[in-house]
């Protein structure tokens, strides 16, 4: 905490209202230390004049985006977290001077609170920028990021951190039920929501390991600026060109709630596979609409869109881990289901996604890269041909280790 002191006073008020070792927040000192009124008072000394005071206090909470104030018979203390507002309102502190000296303050009161709501809306508050440009990428969440407790997404998947384990097969409910979407090119992604408007329709993921039943509430997807990165997650470094994201709440949760969970969210992500077929007819079911939000805020709101298409035809075999949103804040609350199987999209598809305008005037890339497992383990259960052939008679010693050697091989 960085104080500086103020000196004594020998204007209006006397040594006797002075209160011993007087000290305040140094931001405030530049600010306000030389400032005299009309009157020849200083705003820190007059314990006699509350406005005084209140001004004061009142351009402090406007440096500071987060203040506690403490008061005592021995001194004042403002304990600061800075902000870049602060490095402004200190060029700013002759401009102040000569307002105190040319209006009453009644007129003064009234500009400096029109003045801090000012700030609070356009330079406090808890907004967090990102984005994936140099300046505000991924090298710069450090900070936007929460990261208590070692569990980032996304990771990269290795044979030896994967564990083949027997789990059930993953439900998808109301998948098939056509209902009406919001599709939003959000500035970083194209986000797919409008869910929660249907009702009893609402599709929810339940099964497959998961301890609650989770209702979709949307789905984003992210792309690279060429075919060999993009996807978020990677198989042994290797990358899809696209992932898509779908992204369910615990039944019985808020948004706000879920997030401050380890299991409050239930992400499913589908790999995007490039295929030679010039239309990918499932994955047009969004495609189609991506040409009616090219620009960053743009919306589209089309009927009878069957969130199904987003899946592959099989969704038995899929990766699962604890991890975490991977966009700021980044919250540690998501399980994650990464299905195996990956969906396919054309060229003209995954180039649709790279001529979207975002923030950064294109929105060509946009994913993190991989985290650390910090010694998490990855469940991985097989599709019904690879049970099968575990528990089948003719699984022999020999087929078994064929079966190993290809499984090493692929991973």
């Amino acid at each position: 905490m960085i104080h500086a002191a103020v000196g004594d006073h020998n204007g209006a008020c006397s040594a006797a209202h002075l209160p011993q070792n007087l000290k305040c927040g140094v931001f405030s000192a530049l600010f306000c230390g030389n400032l005299r009124f009309r009157d020849g008072s200083h705003p820190f000394m007059c314990r006699e004049s509350p406005p005084h005071i209140i001004i004061c206090d009142m351009w402090t909470q406007v440096l500071t985006q987060k203040s506690k104030v403490a008061f005592s018979s021995e001194s004042l203390r403002l304990q600061n977290e800075v902000n870049l507002t602060s490095f402004f309102a200190v060029l700013l502190a002759p401009f102040l001077n000569v307002l105190l000296f040319l209006f009453p303050m009644s007129l003064l009161l009234q500009i400096l609170t029109f003045l801090a709501f000012f700030s609070e809306v356009f330079c406090g508050g808890n907004n967090v920028e990102w984005g994936y440009s140099e300046k505000d990428g991924p090298d710069s969440w450090k900070g936007k990021c929460q990261e208590a407790y070692g569990r980032q997404s996304p990771i990269d998947i290795r044979a030896t951190d994967v564990d083949y384990t027997p789990l059930h097969r993953l439900h998808f409910i109301h998948y098939d039920h056509p209902g009406p979407v919001d599709i939003f090119n959000s500035g970083t992604s194209v986000v797919v929501s409008g869910f929660g408007d249907w009702g009893s329709k609402q599709p929810i993921v339940q099964g497959g390991g998961l301890k609650h039943r989770y209702k979709l509430a949307q789905f984003h997807l992210h792309w690279g600026h060429h075919d060999a990165v993009g996807s978020e997650h990677t198989l042994g470094s290797l990358h899809y060109p696209a992932e898509l994201h779908l992204v369910h709440v615990r039944e019985g949760l808020t948004l706000a709630e879920a997030q401050a969970r380890p299991d409050g969210l239930a992400v499913v992500g589908v790999f995007l596979a490039r295929t030679n077929d010039p239309i990918a007819n499932r994955f047009s079911a969004l495609s189609d609409h991506l040409g009616n939000i090219e620009y960053d805020g743009n919306h589209t709101k089309p009927d009878g869109f069957r969130v199904k298409h987003m899946l592959p035809y099989d969704t038995e075999a899929f990766y699962r881990y604890e991890g975490s949103l991977t966009t700021p804040t980044c919250d540690e609350s998501v399980i994650w289901t990464l299905l195996a199987e990956p969906i396919a999209v054309s060229k003209f598809q995954l180039q649709a996604l790279r001529n979207l305008k975002g923030k950064q005037h294109d929105a060509r890339k946009n994913f993190r890269p991989t985290q650390p497992l910090n010694g998490r383990r990855i469940q991985y259960r097989p599709s019904k041909l690879d049970r099968a052939l575990i528990c089948s008679s003719a699984f022999t010693p020999i087929s078994g280790l064929l079966f190993l050697a290809v499984f090493y091989f692929l991973f």
